[in-house]
């Protein structure tokens, strides 16, 4: 897998089967930095709601459940760099920008003074110098953007809600532990709660039940062992089931396919 991924998009499918059944949320295996040029949003992030007019710039944290509804009636465009914060080590400052999400606004010079940084990220380089050509880009990016965020954003009290803060606590152990057999049972009482107010606080924040965190963070992971060639079973294992065909049906109920079709990109 790539160190980073970057892309641009004018153009999100809000009505399709999958966004109606979730409403769009979804996370990622590393961080989000979205710089949007057009468009009018509302990003969603840990029960948090942020609406926004263009330009604007967006951060998620990795592992964490967020959707974005863009206004339908407006253009919309954006820029996005997937990336890990340890792949900046010695660049950036460790606290250069918040580990929380954000969404703020930007002014037009902002704007026009970060977008050249995404235009030359996406630009194509041999293997080889693709990665380090990107990370440092993006180091000078977050370094660009850092004091604007530190001028518009403040922590902790952006996000107050003990629930919300609960919700990330949980979220980020069970992204650090997803390869080990996880029980919600276990779960609840490793942060001193019950099973019951486990999953109320994850469909208060999130709209999912924790198992179905779990999965999709389980998945996700899965997709990318299965592109770079890993087998069915040694899958299954490195995302915590014991029981190949009890994962092969899982994922098959998640994506339509089985993980040797999706291995074979059929």
């Amino acid at each position: 897998m790539a160190q980073y991924f970057v892309d641009t998009q004018d153009y999100v499918d809000q009505n399709n089967d999958w966004w109606r059944s979730v409403g769009g949320f979804h996370q990622h295996r590393q961080d989000e930095l979205v710089l949007i040029r057009d468009g009018s949003s509302a990003m969603t992030c840990l029960g948090e709601t942020i609406h926004l007019e263009a330009p604007a710039v967006a951060f998620y944290p990795h592992n964490i459940p967020h959707t974005q509804r863009n206004d339908p009636d407006k253009p919309y465009f954006r820029h996005r760099i997937q990336y890990s914060a340890s792949q900046l080590d010695g660049m950036v400052p460790m606290n250069a920008i918040p580990r929380d999400f954000f969404a703020i606004s930007l002014t037009g010079e902002e704007y026009a003074r970060l977008v050249p940084f995404m235009d030359l990220m996406l630009a194509e380089q041999p293997n080889e110098t693709q990665d380090e050509r990107r990370r440092h880009l993006l180091a000078i990016l977050l370094i660009e953007l850092a004091p604007i965020v530190a001028e518009r954003f403040r922590a902790p009290e952006h996000n107050p809600h003990t629930e919300s803060r609960q919700v990330l606590a949980i979220c980020q152990y069970i992204g650090a532990h997803y390869n080990e057999p996880l029980h919600l049972e276990s779960l609840a009482r490793r942060f001193f709660i019950s099973r019951a107010k486990l999953d109320r606080l994850f469909r208060s924040v999130l709209g999912m039940t924790p198992g179905a965190y779990l999965l999709d963070i389980r998945v996700g992971y899965a997709k990318s062992f299965l592109m770079d060639g890993v087998s069915v079973q040694e899958t299954a294992m490195r995302c915590g089931y014991t029981n190949v065909g009890y994962f092969i049906r899982l994922f098959r109920r998640y994506t339509g396919m089985t993980p040797a079709n999706y291995r074979n990109g059929k």
